[in-house]
């Protein structure tokens, strides 16, 4: 059986954060080197078109700029349509599914996402 959960670690939480620090955890996603980050995306009529794996360093880095952790996804923010994000880290040992920010959404990802249409 497997379990799922999330627990948020707010900034308050200073002990929490010094092992997580101390242990070689993650604090930002800018400290967060995936190994790579795979965009699918649909056309205008929901079927999946194309799927990217993006791996470069200053595609990552872009994307990264636009993207919110799927746990972490908030109903008050315009998310892109027409995308699904995935992202791994540690030779795919774990990986996780996000959303990328319309407004910060990096032009390649915007010139794909039209071609779709």
């Amino acid at each position: 059986m497997v379990y799922y959960g999330v627990v948020f670690v707010y900034p308050s939480f200073k002990r929490t954060l010094a092992i997580l620090e101390e242990t070689g955890y993650p604090l930002t996603m800018e400290e967060w080197e995936p190994d790579s980050i795979t965009v699918q995306y649909y056309n205008s009529s929901g079927m999946d078109e194309e799927k990217i794996v993006y791996d470069r360093p200053e595609e990552m880095d872009a994307l990264k700029q636009a993207l919110v952790p799927g746990d972490m996804s908030c109903g008050c923010v315009e998310y892109a349509a027409g995308l699904e994000v995935s992202y791994s880290f540690e030779n795919d040992w774990n990986s996780s599914w996000g959303q990328l920010i319309e407004e910060k959404l990096p032009d390649f990802v915007r010139e794909e996402r039209d071609k779709m249409e």
